[in-house]
């Protein structure tokens, strides 16, 4: 298992519908990852928050996904990911669109072992 894991798929990184929410997180912990990265909720693709009105040239889950390898690739990933989640909160409350919303790039968690 490699030291440093993304799981970028829906509801990856919990599932209330389980007794053990963080099953996939957990199992991934305990085979040896230190640090996972999960989403918590569904995500929406960049072709349907284009259809809900976003900049059709804006990717938004493309750029949450390279922020997360870039983040995991880095020496502090948990800062790494943070800072690039308040750079997103800044153009939220800047732009107020859809392509900035929290929708994505507030689902995601990472989970040290």
């Amino acid at each position: 298992m490699p030291g440093r894991v993304a799981l970028i798929a829906c509801e990856s990184g919990g599932d209330p519908r389980f007794a053990d929410a963080l099953g996939l997180t957990s199992a991934t912990l305990h085979a040896g990852a230190g640090l996972v990265t999960a989403i918590r909720w569904p995500l929406p693709t960049d072709h349907a928050l284009a259809l809900a009105g976003a900049d059709p040239a804006a990717r938004p889950l493309q750029e949450a996904i390279r922020a997360i390898d870039t983040a995991h690739e880095s020496e502090d990933p948990v800062r790494a990911l943070a800072g690039w989640q308040r750079e997103r909160l800044t153009a939220w409350r800047r732009e107020r669109t859809i392509e900035h919303a929290p929708l994505v790039w507030g689902a995601f968690t990472t989970t040290t072992g």
